[in-house]
């Protein structure tokens, strides 16, 4: 027997076995009890002092493996595992889709200078969709500010953008007058008609664009000059990102970007016509 070889065999087999199914320890369980085994034979066959000391502290190995597999199991080691796979997902595609989306304002607002609505710096989740959202626009347009409604996740704390009131915008909307256009990562309040900013002449009151938006009411809201327009899903992107939340489908990171980079697309005034014959599902307020 080629004990070299064979316990060569039996870390590759592990290596092999815990890349292809992402677990550890039913590969390390198989493995241990394989190395068990050999090292039985080693003794009985060949005399190899070496054989049951190596044997016992396998089998321990096997019976330490077997307790942190029952204990992993009964404190729902595999629900957080799985949970922490699907917000990685959920993640990486909240911002692959806003880098598309700020590729998509990019191609559509091209030059203008935009004051970016957040809810909250202390949001690791809003740095990363916002760092992703300046990425897709890189220098079609500029940036005149960010601002945060207030707290980590809002002001109450909820990380509803549906929390965050007019007064709050119109809080945001007068920290400064260096832009053109209003980038809203936070939707818009409820209350969006008793905005004060309405109030404002027409040289300083500048419409909003929204990264991805409900377009209910959206021609209404674009009539009334408040809204640019907003960028929306197909329905078919829409499916495809419901489908790779599921733990058995697999994807590439090249693959969601390429979707992802046909899946979105701008809808203002002069297009809604188009988007409208292409998804009418999208606008299911309106007939055109």
């Amino acid at each position: 027997m080629n004990l070299p070889m064979v316990f060569g065999g039996i870390v590759l087999l592990f290596a092999l076995a815990a890349f292809g199914t992402g677990y550890i320890l039913y590969p390390l369980m198989l493995c241990l009890l394989i190395a068990m085994i050999v090292c039985v034979l080693a003794r009985s066959r060949q005399g190899a002092i070496w054989g049951r000391p190596v044997a016992v502290l396998c089998a321990i190995g096997i019976a330490v493996t077997v307790t942190v597999s029952i204990v992993w199991h009964l404190t729902g080691g595999d629900a957080r595992r799985d949970l922490a796979r699907r917000n990685n997902r959920s993640i990486f595609l909240q911002e692959t889709g806003m880098e598309a989306a700020g590729r998509v304002l990019g191609d559509a607002l091209a030059g203008r200078r935009a004051l970016i609505l957040i809810l909250g710096y202390d949001s690791e989740f809003t740095r990363a969709n916002l760092a992703a959202l300046q990425k897709g626009m890189g220098d079609k347009i500029s940036v005149g500010g960010v601002v945060a409604a207030s707290g980590a996740d809002g002001p109450t704390g909820t990380g509803d953008p549906m929390e965050v009131a007019a007064e709050v915008f119109d809080r945001m909307l007068d920290s400064r007058d260096d832009y053109d256009l209003v980038i809203s990562m936070i939707g818009k309040p409820a209350d969006m008609p008793d905005m004060i900013y309405w109030d404002r002449e027409a040289t300083r009151r500048h419409k909003f664009v929204f990264t991805d938006f409900s377009t209910y009411g959206l021609v209404q809201q674009m009539q009334l000059g408040w809204v640019e327009g907003t960028v929306t899903r197909t329905p078919e992107y829409e499916k495809l990102t419901r489908t790779l939340l599921r733990q058995d489908q697999d994807f590439t990171a090249e693959n969601v970007k390429e979707v992802a980079g046909r899946g979105l697309f701008f809808v203002s005034m002069e297009n809604i016509e188009e988007m409208y014959q292409k998804y009418p599902e999208k606008f299911p307020d309106i007939e055109l």
